[in-house]
Formats: structure tokens, sequence, C-alpha cells
């Protein structure tokens, strides 16, 4: 970015700066950049806490599955054995 200003000033399309006024220039592109760094650590912290909740309910929605899974297949035992017996008791 300076080196258009400087560029500009050595084929005379601008007059150059005071000391005062670039170092106002410089204070204002800092702070500039201090803004857009805060709004970006903002914004990842925001992604972040979205990512963590997205993977807490996959987990709880992963162990839902798990714990239903092992009802039934208990459940398909305890009627596979009733059956069993209900066979053999009739034979």
């Amino acid at each position: 970015m300076y080196y258009y200003y400087y560029w500009l000033v050595s084929v005379g399309l601008l007059t150059p700066l005071s000391p005062c006024v670039q170092m106002k220039s410089k204070e204002n592109e800092i702070s500039e950049l201090k803004s857009r760094f805060l709004r970006h650590r903002q914004i990842l912290m925001a992604n972040y806490q979205d990512a963590e909740a997205e993977i807490k309910r996959m987990d709880e929605i992963h162990h839902e599955s798990v714990s239903r899974v092992l009802q039934v297949s208990h459940f398909l035992g305890v009627v596979f054995f009733l059956l069993l017996f209900s066979v053999m008791a009739y034979a």
C-alpha cells in the first residue's frame, strides 16, 4: 500500500504527507487490523462452539441408538427362548 503512495509522490500526482499524517495512517491501519482480527476470532470461536454442540448431539444420538439396539436384541433373545421353550414343551 505504501509503495503506491511513494510512486504517486515521485510522479507528482500526490503531495508528500507529513510524518504525523503518516503515523496516523499507520495507526488507523493497525486499528483496522486489530478489529479484523477480533472479528475473525469471534467468528472462529462461534464456529468452534457450534461444532462442539454438534459433536455432543451426535454422541447422544449414538448412545441412544446403541441402547435401543441392545434392548431390542435382549427382547428378541427372550422371545426366541420362550418360543423355543414352548415348542419343546409341546413336542
